[in-house]
């Protein structure tokens, strides 16, 4: 396998070894995740692709920090390059929408793929995404690097297309 893929599906609790977790984004002080979520709030709308669009480049995997659902202790952890049987011979694409609310309406979600940002989606808006694995999570969250405590894991099949919407939780697109 010439290409690794980031993946989190080989995720589990340094503690207590339950894969089941809570994202919780970037490790850093409340200032600095302000600061940031200002400058990202105020930048003129670009391109939604901010890193690679396939997330099939370990480099963009960073460091995130997790709480684990069982016994709700906090750890880092960076996503491992994929294993061959997570692997599928044709990509998937995943087509996410951000239901359009007045709520929250101001900000600019950023969406993670399998713990890798990928895009930048603006109230109302979607994004469609390429995946390469099987397993895959998505979340989303804050360009300050605060996420949504909610994760969607789903399994993806070759050549499929799998609709998501986010409104403060998922669900499938009908």
């Amino acid at each position: 396998m010439s290409v690794q893929y980031p993946s989190l599906y080989q995720m589990k609790c340094p503690f207590c070894g339950s894969d089941q977790y809570l994202p919780l984004g970037k490790k850093s002080s409340g200032l600095q995740q302000f600061s940031t979520g200002l400058a990202a709030g105020l930048a003129p709308r670009t391109a939604t692709t901010i890193a690679n669009q396939h997330a099939g480049n370990m480099s963009d995997a960073i460091p995130l920090q997790y709480q684990c659902a069982q016994c709700k202790k906090k750890y880092e952890f960076t996503p491992l390059p994929a294993n061959e049987d997570e692997v599928l011979d044709q990509c998937c694409d995943i087509h996410f929408e951000r239901a359009k609310m007045f709520k929250g309406s101001a900000g600019v979600y950023t969406v993670y793929l399998n713990g890798v940002p990928i895009g930048n989606v603006h109230n109302g808006e979607s994004l469609t995404i390429p995946t390469m694995l099987k397993y895959d999570t998505v979340f989303v969250g804050f360009g300050n690097g605060i996420v949504f405590r909610e994760v969607f894991k789903f399994q993806a099949v070759p050549g499929g297309r799998v609709g998501i919407v986010f409104d403060g939780k998922f669900r499938f697109a009908p």
